[in-house]
């Protein structure tokens, strides 16, 4: 066979998902035709494709020093980074290639990604705005889910919603952009159209761990426990170790199920790495275990050390909260009644509030009880329009507050019922 053959071998033993028999046939080219890159290529690829974009990462590098122009195994080799958290790698390489391709749709695309791995959201949609302006038709379904994705984290569902609807329009049978718009769907009351989006993304790639996650989630959230487990117990199939579904599953499970997790949720909490994300979700899941199939005491002291892994990660600052608090409080002078807002009919928002586990959830149930109140659940409207006034040293009185409420109104999801009132509950 010829060093093509085998590379073509090679491709459609990727195409086909078999990533296993990819690296083995990758691994072999290589040593039978170590100057060819694209053997390298493709086991980077296959690596990636199974969620180990750091050992993805060292194939590309290989590809590279073959063939330092090529441009798919640079692309290749900036997601690598990007999504194994390599990111000061990965920053330095763009900025390198920005300055010298003409093609930086691709580039700026995975500058966004980046910015968004370290928080840095409003670099991330300048990122996201410059791929959209430069991208190629092709890709521009993607670049729209990518800024949809920053508005979501940035607070501002209307706008991520409106480009997730513009990546469909461009290309219909996009999986991302189906499998994320589903939360907005969601958000807006429409859980049937969240599960549909979901369902079509997961016939389209059967393979997608993101598609089945969520509708795990959606699943639950529409009250179908034992589909909900169902879909995570598929997406573990596709990754073992993953800590966010591991931590969902635990929560759903069945009994068999769950003892028949633990060996695994052990073993991925003991390969996790120390001081990571991962280590603290898969340590609440561990909880979940106990609390489930253990003592009080068990399950105590479980949760005790999850929270204290995510309060090394995220640790509490009480008096960056307090400065924080005050600066907001300063600018309410208390000493204004805002108008009723009286040009808008419809149902009457009932707001309740309290801490987390302190009966939000029960008032809910108890006032949606009513033939003529809806319940909402928990509504993100009040949280995105509050994030311009929080940030702001402009003062807030009457005319701000009449504002806020008619933008409230604007934001609320469509429903086909009509009732007196309904319930937007959120504690936070």
């Amino acid at each position: 066979m010829t060093a093509q053959n085998d590379l073509r071998h090679a491709r459609n033993l990727l195409q086909s998902g078999n990533l296993k028999a990819t690296l083995k046939a990758c691994k072999a080219g290589i040593r039978r035709y170590p100057k060819e890159p694209g053997f390298c290529n493709f086991a980077g690829l296959s690596l990636a494709m199974a969620n180990q974009p750091r050992q993805a990462a060292d194939f590309f590098v290989k590809a590279l020093k073959l063939d330092p122009g090529d441009q798919a195994s640079q692309n290749n080799l900036v997601m690598a980074l990007v999504q194994s958290g390599q990111n000061s790698r990965a920053a330095s390489l763009i900025g390198k290639l920005l300055d010298r391709r003409n093609d930086r749709g691709v580039l700026y695309y995975q500058l966004g990604m980046l910015e968004m791995n370290r928080g840095n959201y409003a670099d991330a949609l300048d990122a996201a705005n410059n791929a959209i302006a430069t991208h190629p038709e092709s890709g521009a379904a993607r670049d729209y889910n990518l800024r949809a994705v920053v508005a979501e984290a940035m607070g501002d569902d209307d706008a991520a919603y409106a480009d997730y609807e513009s990546a469909l329009a461009v290309d219909p049978d996009n999986v991302e952009a189906l499998s994320n718009i589903a939360l907005q769907l969601a958000r807006r009351l429409q859980p049937e159209k969240a599960l549909e989006a979901l369902e079509k993304a997961l016939t389209l790639k059967p393979t997608y761990l993101n598609a089945w996650h969520r509708y795990g989630i959606q699943l639950n959230e529409n009250g179908r426990r034992a589909d909900a487990a169902q879909a995570f117990a598929k997406a573990i199939e596709i990754d073992p170790a993953n800590s966010d579904v591991l931590r969902e599953l635990t929560r759903v499970a069945d009994e068999e199920t769950l003892d028949r997790l633990r060996p695994q949720v052990e073993t991925a909490f003991q390969n996790a790495r120390k001081g990571s994300e991962d280590r603290a979700r898969l340590g609440f899941a561990l909880a979940h275990l106990r609390e489930r199939a253990d003592t009080a005491e068990a399950a105590a002291e479980a949760y005790g050390t999850a929270n204290g892994l995510a309060a090394a990660i995220r640790p509490y600052d009480a008096e960056h909260t307090r400065r924080e608090e005050d600066a907001i409080l300063s600018r309410f002078s208390g000493d204004f009644v805002p108008e009723p807002v009286n040009d808008f009919t419809g149902p009457l928002p009932i707001f309740v509030l309290g801490q987390p586990r302190s009966g939000t959830t029960l008032i809910e149930q108890m006032l949606s009880a009513h033939p003529d109140i809806l319940g909402t659940g928990e509504q993100a409207i009040v949280g995105r329009l509050s994030h311009a006034y929080i940030h702001s040293d402009d003062a807030y009185g009457a005319a701000e507050a009449m504002a806020f409420a008619r933008d409230y109104r604007r934001s609320l999801p469509q429903h086909d019922t009509v009732r007196h009132g309904f319930v937007d509950k959120m504690p936070a």
